[in-house]
């Protein structure tokens, strides 16, 4: 059995088609519900997300990215992530996407697709809209400043260079209890691509969560800045159990010289998370 934490499952096995998410989601690419046999956690309840082939595979490998380092740093996200090949022929109702979806307009046999298992308690779970009214930008913002992993999300983002962690990436388990889901834009803003030019480990990209923090109580602020410099400065040492496996996936997925570049930025990020925290915030002592 493998020991990495995000394998790779055959079509064999696939188990069921439960459908596409509605359209509210604001998903650029199409998600489906469906369960997979997996051969270590047995039957999984998933959501999957379907990236364009042409696209380098950024878009998976920047779920990789930010699976394994929510997964190393201990931040709340999805049990289980896994890379499926799933045959086109499994995808029913795909009139429901529209015409104009980009799936509809490929005739791909299969697809490789980013799986992550139902997070416990969905049920729960609340979706913001996009963009959200203010009388929900207020109880949003109130319960991420009370929720206890704020800090390590920030300095996770920080990281891998997370740009679009918007409301709806971001779910409501409970009263001030959030996980993290959908990382499919590092780096580039505009879509999941990017390119070796664009990485730069001392870069300040958006980071929304952080950026967040100008409306939170000021009487809250200095602690959760403090708190999430504080978990930052651990990040070299906790992401050193995913060096090999970060590296595996890329080597799969992407070109070699843009996987060398990614490799590096990785492994440069992570030393500078704590120095772009302190700049960011005005902490440089």
């Amino acid at each position: 059995m493998s020991d990495r934490v995000i394998q790779l499952l055959p079509a064999s096995q696939f188990r069921t088609f439960d459908g596409w998410l509605d359209s509210e989601d604001r998903h650029v690419n199409p998600v489906f519900r469906a369960s997979f046999q997996h051969p270590e956690y047995g039957l999984i309840p998933a959501y999957c997300k379907v990236y364009k082939p042409e696209n380098s595979n950024r878009g998976l490998i920047n779920e990789i990215i930010g699976f394994l380092y929510g997964d190393a740093l201990n931040v709340p996200q999805p049990k289980h992530a896994f890379i499926a090949q799933v045959p086109r022929s499994y995808l029913t109702g795909l009139a429901k996407l529209g015409k104009l979806c980009w799936l509809n307009q490929r005739k791909d046999s299969e697809f490789l697709v980013f799986g992550t298992s139902t997070l416990d308690g969905r049920s729960a779970a609340i979706h913001f809209s996009n963009p959200p009214e203010s009388a929900q930008v207020s109880k949003l913002i109130s319960e991420i400043a009370n929720w206890q992993h704020y800090p390590h999300a920030i300095a996770v983002d920080e990281n891998i260079a997370h740009v679009d962690r918007h409301c709806n990436n971001l779910i409501r388990l409970n009263r001030n209890s959030f996980a993290l889901i959908d990382n499919g834009r590092l780096v580039n803003e505009l879509d999941e691509s990017w390119t070796a030019s664009a990485l730069d480990h001392n870069l300040h990209y958006s980071n929304r969560l952080a950026e967040m923090l100008e409306f939170v109580p000021t009487n809250q602020t200095s602690n959760i800045i403090s708190s999430s410099i504080g978990v930052s400065s651990k990040h070299p040492i906790m992401c050193v159990k995913i060096t090999d496996e970060l590296a595996y996936w890329i080597d799969l997925l992407v070109p070699q010289s843009d996987g060398e570049a990614m490799k590096q930025f990785l492994l440069k990020r992570n030393e500078a998370t704590e120095c772009l925290l302190r700049t960011r915030y005005n902490r440089l002592v």
